[in-house]
C-alpha cells in the first residue's frame, strides 16, 4: 500500500490515509512501541509520522541493528552506499538507516510466479482484505497491473471479496421519482467486464434523497439518505441477504415510509433471488439498471 494526497477519494481505497494519526509524539511513540516497532530515541513528529506509516506498510524497523550490521545488511542487499560509505568512512548512521529505508521502498521479488497457486492466492486475500469498503467505482487494485499472471489470478478475488457500493441519487416527481446514476458509476458499470461484474456477491446500495425524496409533507429526515447491504450466498441454497444498516430507526419513521422500506427489501429481495437462479453467471450490468427502477417506485 501506498500514502496518497490525490483528489480522486473515490478511487483511494488502496491507499493510506496520510492524516491518519493525529497523535502526540507521546502517542505515536506508544503505539509504535504496541507495534514491537524500535524507533530509539527519535521525538521528531514527522519522523513518527513515518515510522507508523513503514510499520502499516509491514516493514521493519532497522533501529536496533550496530551501525555494523547496517552496513553488512546494505552490503548483502547490493546497495549502491559509495556517497556514503568509503574506505576512509564508514558513514553516519542516520544515512545508513536513510539506505535501508528508500531500498525499503522498492521491494523486489522475482519468484512470486514460483510459488505455489494455493499460497498465492492466500497472499492476495490478503491484500484485498486490507482495502477500505465499500469501495465506490474503482479502477483495478495496482497488484493487478504487475503481470498478466497477476491479473488473471488477483481479480476473479477481487471482485468475488469487495462489497461495491452503488450510488443513486432519487427525487420525487408528481407521477413517479426520478433515480439518476452519477458519470463515474455509469462507467464502472460499463467499463468493467461481465464475467468480473459476474463475480460479485456483495453490493452495498446507497440512495441519497434530492427534495421531497422518500419523505411524506417533508417528514422523516431519517429517509434521507437510504442504504441497503446486498449478500449474494456462495451456496444457490442459501437466501439472499438485504440488511438495512439502520433497521433500528423503522420505529421512528411514519408508517408510510415504513411501507415504503419494506416494499424495495421485498423488490431487492426477489431481484437478487433471480439473479442467484442462473447458476454460473451470476450479477450483470443490467440487474444494477433494475435495481435503479426498484427505486423509482412512487412512495403511497
Amino acid at each position: 500500500m501506498a500514502t496518497t494526497t490525490t483528489t480522486n477519494k473515490h478511487d483511494d481505497y488502496w491507499k493510506l490515509i496520510p492524516d491518519q494519526y493525529k497523535m502526540t509524539v507521546k502517542e505515536m511513540r506508544t503505539e509504535l512501541q504496541r507495534r514491537n516497532y524500535p524507533v530509539g530515541g527519535i521525538t521528531d513528529k514527522g519522523h513518527l509520522r513515518h515510522c507508523l506509516y513503514r510499520s502499516d506498510r509491514g516493514r521493519l524497523s532497522h533501529h536496533t541493528l550496530t551501525n555494523r550490521e547496517l552496513r553488512e545488511r546494505i552490503a548483502s542487499r547490493k546497495i549502491d552506499a559509495s556517497e556514503v560509505i568509503s574506505k576512509y568512512r564508514k558513514g553516519p548512521r542516520e544515512e545508513l538507516l536513510r539506505l535501508l529505508e528508500d531500498d525499503d521502498m522498492h521491494p523486489k521479488f522475482h519468484r512470486f510466479s514460483e510459488l505455489p497457486p494455493e499460497l498465492r492466492v492466500k497472499l492476495y486475500e490478503y491484500y484485498v482484505g486490507e482495502f477500505r469498503q465499500p469501495i465506490y467505482a474503482p479502477s483495478q487494485p495496482p497488484l493487478s497491473k504487475t503481470s498478466s499472471l497477476l491479473r488473471r489470478e488477483l481479480l476473479p478475488i477481487f471482485y468475488a471479496s469487495c462489497s461495491f457500493k452503488i450510488r443513486l441519487t432519487r427525487t420525487d416527481g408528481r407521477e413517479r421519482a426520478l433515480v439518476t446514476m452519477p458519470t463515474r458509476m455509469l462507467l464502472f458499470l460499463h467499463g468493467t467486464r461481465p464475467e468480473h461484474f459476474a463475480l460479485i456477491k456483495a453490493i452495498h446500495i446507497c440512495v441519497a434523497a434530492g427534495p421531497m425524496s422518500f419523505r411524506a409533507s417533508g417528514q422523516d429526515d431519517l429517509m434521507k439518505v437510504l442504504e441497503m447491504q446486498i449478500t449474494l450466498p456462495t451456496d444457490e441454497k442459501d437466501a439472499v441477504s438485504v440488511d438495512l444498516p439502520h433497521r433500528d430507526t423503522l420505529t421512528q419513521l411514519s408508517t408510510q415510509s415504513v411501507r415504503f422500506v419494506r416494499r424495495l427489501d421485498r423488490a431487492v429481495r426477489k431481484l437478487f433471488e433471480a439473479v442467484m437462479r442462473r447458476g454460473k453467471n451470476k450479477v450483470t450490468r443490467e440487474d444494477i439498471f433494475a435495481l435503479r427502477r426498484l427505486f423509482e417506485a412512487k412512495q403511497d
